[in-house]
């Protein structure tokens, strides 16, 4: 997964997009950084997912200088636990 900046936020975009932008290059199988760059690509690195009940994905940061998919969790308030351990007739 890579991004490419439009009018100057990420936008996630796949290998068949940067082949679709560029149909006249041929693209090595893995694309270096510096090529990628080129044509205004970057990868998109995965940050680590929280422990937690509810994880969202988060935006896409610059993390020490690489875009990262960030996420953000939270646990369960005591409300959507009790409401997750109700149990229907059919179910029982």
């Amino acid at each position: 997964m890579y991004i490419k900046l439009k009018n100057g936020s990420p936008v996630k975009k796949t290998r068949a997009d940067l082949q679709a932008e560029n149909p006249n290059v041929s693209f090595p199988k893995e694309p270096s950084e510096a090529i990628l760059a080129k044509y205004g690509y970057y990868p998109l690195d995965v940050a680590d997912k929280p422990i937690a009940d509810v994880v969202t994905k988060g935006p896409i940061e610059q993390i020490n200088g690489r875009w990262t998919q960030t996420y953000t969790g939270r646990d369960l308030t005591p409300e959507e636990k009790r409401q997750s351990m109700k149990v229907t007739m059919r179910q029982a």
